[in-house]
Order: C-alpha cells, then sequence, then structure tokens
C-alpha cells in the first residue's frame, strides 16, 4: 500500500496497488480448484467492485445458493462504472433477497449518500 498516495475522500481509505502482474481468479475458478462442496458463506468488502465480484460466481450462485455478507455502499458502485440498479437486477436473476444484519427482509436500502452499510444477501427457497 503506497502511504504516499491520496485517500479516498469520502472513507479516507488508501487503494491497494493492483497493476497487470497481480492474478485475479474468479470466485467460480477457485470453488471448483479448491473443491468446496459444502454451504458456502461470502464476505464482499471491495469498494465498489462487488459486481465483479458477483460476476464471477454465477455458477455458485446458481447451484450452491451462498449466504452473501457484504458491505453497501452505492456511491463506490458508481465510482467503479456501476450503480444501484445493476446490483438489484443482478440478484434479483439469482433469486436473492436483501436483509440487513437481524435478518431482517428489506425492500428498499435507505442509506445517505456517501454511507455505506452491511447487507445479507440470501437466495429464494
Amino acid at each position: 500500500m503506497d502511504r504516499n498516495a491520496e485517500s479516498h475522500k469520502i472513507h479516507k481509505g488508501f487503494l491497494k496497488k493492483v497493476d497487470k502482474s497481480t492474478k485475479a481468479i474468479s470466485l467460480d475458478s477457485f470453488i471448483k480448484k479448491n473443491k468446496i462442496k459444502n454451504t458456502i458463506i461470502l464476505k464482499i468488502d471491495v469498494d465498489g467492485f462487488e459486481m465483479n465480484v458477483l460476476k464471477s460466481c454465477k455458477k455458485i450462485l446458481k447451484t450452491n445458493s451462498p449466504i452473501i455478507f457484504m458491505e453497501y455502499a452505492p456511491y463506490t458502485m458508481i465510482e467503479q462504472g456501476s450503480s444501484v440498479k445493476e446490483f438489484k437486477k443482478f440478484i434479483s436473476k439469482y433469486h436473492y433477497n436483501i436483509f440487513d444484519l437481524n435478518f431482517k427482509k428489506l425492500k428498499n436500502i435507505n442509506i445517505i449518500d456517501g454511507a455505506s452499510t452491511d447487507i445479507v444477501l440470501i437466495k429464494n427457497k
């Protein structure tokens, strides 16, 4: 991490250096490679790259129905070229519902601009 880099204007975190030499693997590939077959719980906190992570595990979303805990920060999604609309459409396509950390189902996530909250995604059975 480059501490000389500017911090994020809202959450004050520092960007970890990622370049072409940084290896990336989809969650689907990781799960297959490591022969993970049991219940899967994902924790996603990737500062706006949530759609990248979710798209990397489409197969697992269909077959294993993981429970997903994630930080929800709409402003970071927008910064990274995604949107709340795209996120909601995607989780709906895979039949997930949104819950708060007390497992109360949420129809809407009320959040002020520039803030974040933790949510849980659970697939309809």
